[in-house]
């Protein structure tokens, strides 16, 4: 498990996005980041602790209001396993993460179905190849 830990007055530390590979938990240790999740957005307390399964009904944004009184300090656990796939779903942008801090970003305008890419990649490879 890999934890990171932040104290911010920053508005996010990442995106609304969902994990397909890993599960992430978060603990609140000091302030009252707000929390946004399928179910809607709440404040959080000291103590908070909040699970993020696998998938869309893990999605979740943390962030600490401007009008917060103290920066919020956080611990994010995640069972970091990769590959994994991430989506920011207010913009459909999918992330393809190799390795920490590796991958490939591809927008929601960039989209082409799997199989379409399949075939233009054996396309391609037969191209190459001597006859």
């Amino acid at each position: 498990m890999r934890r990171c830990t932040r104290s911010s007055r920053a508005p996010a530390i990442s995106p609304y996005h969902a994990h397909h590979g890993n599960e992430e938990l978060l603990l609140v240790l000091a302030g009252t980041p707000r929390l946004r999740t399928p179910e809607g957005v709440r404040e959080l307390e000291t103590g908070s602790v909040v699970a993020f399964p696998r998938g869309p009904a893990g999605a979740h944004r943390v962030s600490n209001p401007a009008h917060a009184a103290e920066p919020a300090r956080i611990v994010i656990l995640s069972t970091m396993h990769f590959p994994d796939v991430a989506e920011h779903l207010d913009t459909g942008t999918v992330l393809a993460v190799s390795a920490p801090r590796e991958g490939r970003a591809f927008p929601a305008s960039s989209g082409i179905a799997a199989m379409d890419a399949v075939e233009r990649a054996m396309r391609a490879a037969a191209d190459r190849e001597p006859d």
